[in-house]
């Protein structure tokens, strides 16, 4: 499919960032893409984020990871696609990955297009629940070595037990390497496992990292898996939205505990991980819990 045309008239946010657009059309329609990116030298590396089935994909959660990851250094993006479908095949997921992440015509091949951004320096995504599922076949579908990191929020390869699933999604028939893969899901998370031990099979199952007895599996990289207790959460439940103000997906408004807390599960651990895994022409200086905050109320 031919490159579509790239929104380029920008909307000044502030000194260090501002909003743009673009459009893409990956073989199944086109879809938009809204982010910021910095103000100053680049091209800098990018950061794409993929929401969950049925979400605003520049919902309150995507501003501020797009913006967030800007301030940083990092070109701040979320990505359309059709989200308000689930597949009911391993098929699905790949062709939708395949739009988004293969070729000059997908949102990836659009995004590293635009002469702010350079895809060389890195590429790292997170994805929530079905947008976890697509950024973990990320790779499968880049050129060789493109993506530098992936974090999971809510991801699984299963519906149900542990005998059925989606095989594509599981770690062994992945092309990233475990090391690139970072994951976070709630204990009672109600799609992925529905309680702790069936949420731990699930990320032992995704991310390749195999611990027991534990709540979290994590190597000296920071690569691994965690699953998160109610207790962590401060809303007395850890489901499948766990980060989010309310113990429910929508509206998708990160939670102050999720912003603030310095544990692995948490905003700060995650995106401290994949800017790190960047190469940036800006130093990364960490927004206070009050800024993000602010983000999150916009």
């Amino acid at each position: 499919m031919p490159l579509l045309a790239v929104a380029l008239a920008a909307v000044v946010i502030s000194q260090e960032v501002e909003e743009f657009s673009a459009v893409y059309d990956g073989g199944r329609g086109q879809f938009n893409i809204r982010g910021f990116r910095p103000v100053g030298p680049g091209p800098h590396p990018l950061f794409m984020y993929v929401q969950g089935t049925y979400g605003n994909y520049w919902s309150n959660d995507a501003q501020l990871y797009a913006r967030h990851m800007a301030e940083n250094g990092v070109v701040g993006t979320s990505v359309q696609y059709e989200m308000n479908s689930y597949p009911s095949l391993c098929s699905g997921f790949e062709q939708k990955a395949r739009s988004m992440f293969e070729g000059s015509g997908s949102a990836l091949g659009t995004l590293c297009s635009l002469g702010y951004v350079n895809c060389t320096a890195g590429v790292v995504l997170a994805g929530l629940s079905q947008g976890a599922q697509l950024v973990s076949l990320a790779q499968n579908y880049a050129a060789p070595g493109r993506v530098s990191g992936i974090y999971e929020i809510g991801g699984g390869y299963s519906l149900g037990g542990p005998a059925t699933g989606f095989a594509c999604l599981r770690y062994e028939n992945l092309a990233i390497d475990q090391s690139r893969i970072r994951s976070g899901a709630g204990e009672t998370d109600g799609f992925f496992g529905k309680n702790p031990a069936g949420v731990t099979a699930q990320q032992i199952a995704i991310t390749g990292y195999t611990c027991t007895g534990t709540s979290s599996c994590f190597a000296a990289d920071g690569s691994g898996w965690v699953v998160v207790s109610a207790a962590q959460t401060g809303l007395n439940a850890a489901g499948h939205c766990y980060q989010y103000i309310l113990p429910v997906c929508f509206p998708a408004i990160p939670g102050s505990v999720y912003l603030s807390t310095d544990e692995s599960w948490g905003f700060h651990a995650n995106f401290d991980w994949l800017i790190a895994k960047t190469d940036r022409t800006l130093r990364f200086t960490r927004r206070s819990e009050h800024e993000s905050n602010a983000t999150a109320a916009n």
